[in-house]
């Protein structure tokens, strides 16, 4: 899938009457030109896919298809507004899409890709030699000493770090589908769990994947209804001061946009 690291709505202010982008690049000592429509440069085949159809119950192409596709749509009205020179009528929502943009033009360039994947990964195969304990979670149903051979054994590459990347910087999109399960149903599922019935009939019984089944329980193990609810009042708390913290980023970028004559 091409996946464009210089969004396609932004190349269009270079477009000639032909519909094409003017490219040069320097081969040697001689300076060259082709051209090309928005859609065939500026991009890289699957720069944020996945490494394969599924991982961890994300799509391939989730990344592209949630998060940056619909970043670039919303960002090209709002350019458009911008270069009719009316940012002080941009609502709430447009602002907020707009700082959303110019965080995810310097996220999705290769470089940055890429070292999200080889330093990610590093990382996170760090915490998992750090953290023994966490192999608790899963031993009663796989042979493996640790999390890490765990991990290897159900996949490839242990974690895509696109979809934890991404969400740390834009948070979680509310089109993301959300969980079936309350948090009555999910303390009660860990608890037939722990009174004694094996993991993986647990899963089968309410149609989960043994992976959302340890991810609850590491959220949630230990915790009563009260407790879990007050959590979910934590979360969305903090959700709502990112949010205030992206409009208020927002407007700072914006002045400076406008002083630079970006757009």
């Amino acid at each position: 899938m091409k996946q464009h690291h210089i969004p396609q709505f932004l190349q269009r202010a270079w477009v000639g009457p032909d519909g094409r982008v003017t490219i040069f690049r320097l081969d040697q000592k001689t300076l060259r030109a082709s051209k090309l429509t928005p859609r065939y440069t500026g991009y890289e085949d699957d720069l944020w896919s996945l490494s394969h159809d599924l991982v961890l119950g994300m799509e391939k192409h989730a990344v592209e298809k949630y998060i940056f596709a619909r970043i670039d749509s919303e960002a090209a009205s709002v350019h458009a507004r911008l270069i009719e020179g009316v940012v002080t009528a941009l609502s709430s929502r447009q602002r907020s899409a707009w700082v959303h943009f110019l965080m995810s033009v310097k996220l999705r360039e290769p470089e940055v890709i890429q070292d999200l994947k080889v330093e990610g990964s590093r990382i996170f195969r760090e915490s998992l030699q750090n953290t023994p304990e966490e192999i608790e979670l899963v031993s009663e149903d796989t042979p493996y000493e640790t999390m890490e051979a765990w991990l290897e054994a159900k996949w490839s590459e242990p974690l895509d770090f696109i979809q934890e990347s991404v969400e740390s910087v834009f948070g979680r999109r509310r089109t993301m589908r959300p969980s079936r399960f309350s948090e009555e149903q999910i303390i009660a599922i860990l608890k037939e769990q722990e009174a004694g019935a094996k993991t993986a009939e647990v899963c089968r019984r309410h149609g989960i994947s043994d992976a959302s089944f340890y991810k609850w329980k590491a959220k949630y193990g230990g915790l009563d209804v009260s407790e879990a609810k007050r959590l979910k009042v934590l979360e969305d708390e903090n959700a709502k001061l990112k949010k205030l913290l992206a409009e208020a980023m927002l407007d700072n970028a914006m002045l400076k946009d406008i002083a630079a004559k970006k757009w």
